[in-house]
């Protein structure tokens, strides 16, 4: 009868370790999924969906040290909810299963990086208060094929949307003055794309295997053409721009095609924004 009672004993404290280790693992893994992600921003991950709430700036962090890189192939949404002012460094990159992304008006700022390699990410809207888009933050998003940036972007910083091999459509805001290193390079997808008539700079390999790209319009005021432009590009590409303007002058000494756009027999260049249609 003793005998039994202890094995009775020892079945009953098995039970009671093993269920407190349950609790323990619950408990630890529910901390690691929320958290805080900057000085008044925080995080949470549910059902697939990482949820940023608060205010002000996330932090930026590095690939390896955002708080949900250990699950951040099981992410397959982001929400950045409003009162939330930037996207810090890294924070969302090499998410493989990304597929969406909402971010909140108040978003003025997205860091280097942000996106970076989300493959399976195949479109983002960009929030229209929007500053700043930092270098490399759509680098190698594969699938993403369209982008709309929005008014108030002055700059496309280096690599922005590198490797975008998807990319079909791109509208560019009328307040865009540089176009950084490498923006579009390996935008393979990419058959035409209008600059906007402010913009002044082109950055080295902006356009570099861009292999489908037949049609680049640019206006008289870009005056800086970085090197290695268009490598890779198809010799089918035609650049219009207004005839005697330094894109002009690019053009004809590296071989490329140019249209002078609004020309007749006895015409004359158009003025400065009244370009027509012409793709």
């Amino acid at each position: 009868m003793k005998k039994r009672a202890k094995i009775l004993l020892a079945a009953a404290l098995a039970v009671c370790i093993i269920l407190s280790v349950c609790v323990c693992l619950v408990v630890t893994s529910a901390a690691n999924y929320s958290g805080s992600c900057g000085n008044n921003a925080t995080y949470s991950f549910t059902s697939g969906t990482l949820t940023v709430s608060g205010s002000g700036d996330m932090n930026s962090y590095s690939s390896a040290t955002v708080p949900w890189a250990d699950y951040r192939s099981q992410i397959k949404k982001v929400v950045v909810s409003d009162g939330i002012t930037s996207v810090g460094y890294y924070a969302f990159s090499n998410c493989s299963e990304l597929t969406e992304v909402a971010l909140a008006s108040t978003v003025t700022s997205i860091g280097r990086f942000a996106f970076a390699n989300d493959a399976k990410l195949a479109s983002v809207t960009l929030p229209n208060n929007l500053k700043n888009l930092g270098s490399h933050a759509f680098l190698n998003c594969a699938s993403l094929a369209s982008v709309v940036v929005p008014e108030g972007v002055k700059t496309l910083a280096p690599s922005v949307f590198d490797g975008c091999s998807s990319l079909t459509s791109v509208t560019l805001p009328l307040t865009l003055k540089v176009v950084g290193a490498s923006a579009f390079e390996d935008c393979t997808a990419l058959v035409s794309l209008v600059i906007p008539d402010n913009a002044v700079s082109l950055g080295d390999y902006a356009f570099a295997n861009c292999s489908s790209l037949t049609a680049l319009r640019l206006h008289a005021a870009v005056k800086t053409f970085g090197s290695d432009l268009f490598d890779g590009c198809p010799s089918s590409l035609v650049v219009t721009c207004p005839k005697g303007s330094d894109a002009d002058a690019y053009c004809s000494a590296n071989n490329i095609t140019v249209k002078y756009e609004g020309l007749t027999d006895g015409g004359k260049d158009p003025d400065p924004g009244e370009w027509s249609p012409w793709f």
